[in-house]
């Protein structure tokens, strides 16, 4: 489902056109600076890229709505002594849920300009009950006719050393589990997915934490693929990501450190069956790393860390599974 079936939207959300009016974006900073809609110009007429969930607009939602959510300061699931949620800190115990706080939190609109939006989130009474460092998060999006960029800021304001993680979690729009009117005949099935991996993290049953690695080099595979769900890879050198449409539309992504290409070595891809979208997630880090500490990025104080996110739109041939140049 599109941000078309919720026409109710706050009157605080800030749409975005890129120079030409090739791309739009619509952002709600209250409800945790989430992305609801992300559309562009392809053969002739606005096509919408992002899925909503139906209890979008639900607000007390212990899961991830749909649309183009942020994690922070944590990716994935925590747990601790089987507690969901639970991790110890200076020998206090905290709870965080899946993927953190930052999807629910209120962002505070910085700049606003016709392509760009700058929000921030910073620490608070709230966050400290569930996470207890100072910290700054800029987020800088900036719309192209061929997409979108996302620079970030992490900082570390406080005097002790900050654990963190940082994680994209878009949920793109396919075509139809079923073939149905109107769809041209595709389906989800046809939608192809490739990257370049070193490696595949295999997590226990409750998705807390990793149990197991294998080696992967490389992914092409359908979206509809059952081991697509819930599968997560260390990326290669190449941390590119390519979404092929049968129709030709291409979306690649590519999260990276500014000064540490190591940042967003991870990928996390996650679908349901019968549901119309596939989250492809770049992840700098893996599940529960609060707690076992490995796959986890430390700031000291007054530290700060910057990555960049691409998103590029283009159309390709068939036969064309070459994510281009970012």
């Amino acid at each position: 489902m599109s941000v078309a079936a919720f026409p109710n939207l706050p009157s605080s959300a800030i749409t975005l056109r890129s120079a030409s009016d090739k791309t739009r974006a619509v952002f709600v900073p209250e409800w945790g600076g989430m992305m609801v809609s992300l559309q562009t110009q392809f053969l002739g007429a606005w096509r919408e890229l992002l899925f909503l969930h139906d209890d979008f607009l639900e607000r007390r939602l212990v899961d991830l709505p749909g649309g183009w959510p942020f994690c922070f300061p944590v990716c994935g699931r925590v747990a601790r002594n089987d507690q969901a949620g639970l991790y110890m800190c200076d020998g206090k115990p905290y709870y965080l849920a899946i993927h953190g706080f930052a999807w629910q939190q209120a962002w505070h609109v910085q700049q606003h300009q016709d392509d760009c939006l700058v929000m921030q989130l910073v620490s608070s009474e709230l966050t400290k009950k569930q996470y207890p460092f100072d910290f700054e998060v800029i987020l800088t999006y900036r719309l192209r006719d061929d997409g979108l960029v996302c620079h970030q800021t992490y900082r570390n304001c406080g005097d002790d050393v900050m654990p963190f993680q940082a994680g994209f979690h878009p949920y793109f729009l396919t075509p139809p589990v079923v073939c149905a009117e109107g769809s041209g005949g595709c389906t989800k099935e046809d939608v192809r997915l490739t990257c370049q991996s070193e490696s595949q993290l295999f997590y226990n049953e409750n998705l807390s934490d990793i149990v197991d690695s294998s080696d992967m080099v490389a992914t092409e595979c359908s979206i509809s693929d059952h081991a697509v769900n819930e599968r997560l890879v260390r990326l290669g050198k190449d941390h590119r990501v390519g979404l092929f449409y049968p129709d030709g539309l291409a979306i690649t992504i590519e999260a990276k450190g500014v000064a540490d290409d190591s940042f967003f070595q991870y990928l996390q891809t996650y679908t349901m069956a019968d549901e119309t979208f596939i989250c492809i997630e770049p992840w700098s880090g893996y599940p529960n790393a609060i707690n076992t500490v490995v796959g986890m990025d430390y700031l000291r104080s007054h530290q700060e860390r910057q990555a960049v996110l691409y998103l590029v739109l283009s159309q390709t041939l068939d036969d064309e599974k070459q994510s281009p140049a970012l």
